[in-house]
């Protein structure tokens, strides 16, 4: 009986060239904003200033999740071992 061919391995890690975790968490952030905003819109009434207010606050919000989202991923990128770094 012949032994079957070896599989390959996956990585331990996800690649770090790609932006798929940030991507997945600045969606994840929106959802949960857009929630919130409009459980806020239906329990008080929001004029246009305090809604400008709110939209430039999450807006930041996102902007700065996407920036340290990538931070992130170059710190992984640059800490990774040479093992890891030969399994992409």
């Amino acid at each position: 009986m012949t032994t079957p061919p070896r599989t390959p391995r996956l990585p331990a890690r996800p690649k770090t060239d790609g932006d798929s975790y940030t991507w997945m968490g600045l969606l994840w952030l929106v959802v949960m904003a857009g929630g919130f905003l409009a459980l806020v819109t239906v329990i008080i009434p929001i004029n246009l200033p305090v809604l400008m207010g709110i939209v430039a606050f999450l807006g930041l919000t996102v902007a700065v999740h996407l920036v340290l989202g990538r931070w992130v991923a170059r710190h992984i990128a640059k800490t990774a071992t040479d093992d890891e770094k030969n399994l992409e």
